[in-house]
């Protein structure tokens, strides 16, 4: 069954809180902004039990930042590409970095998408 997703809008009214502490403890600014351990402990277990994952679309939008690459190769036959995917492909997933491999092959694009949590 899906499930709808949930928004930090939506837990924080479930935990009766504003917005702002469960922002601070989603971005490890909880002891930086002395939000008490036990309220992080309490948002933490309630998203935990939750399975909240924020919404990297929503990250993006608010920081500026995609954190996704996108290598684009004109010939995949070329030697040098195989190697060089696969150092990408591993200093993405250290980083936490969405990696999008794209080729042309004719007129075709064709992309396969690694998430971060590959």
């Amino acid at each position: 069954m899906d499930q709808e997703k949930t928004s930090i809008k939506d837990n924080a009214k479930a935990l009766g809180i504003s917005i702002t502490p469960v922002s601070f403890i989603l971005n490890g600014k909880a002891t930086e902004k002395r939000i008490s351990v036990a309220m992080t402990e309490r948002v933490e277990a309630y998203l935990k039990e939750e399975n909240y994952k924020p919404s990297h679309v929503a990250q993006s939008l608010r920081s500026g930042k995609s954190k996704v690459i996108v290598p684009m190769v004109e010939d995949i036959s070329n030697r040098f590409f195989p190697p060089s995917s696969e150092t990408l492909k591993k200093g993405s997933l250290k980083k936490a970095i969405e990696m999008i491999e794209t080729f042309k092959t004719e007129m075709l694009m064709v992309s396969s998408i690694l998430p971060p949590s590959c």
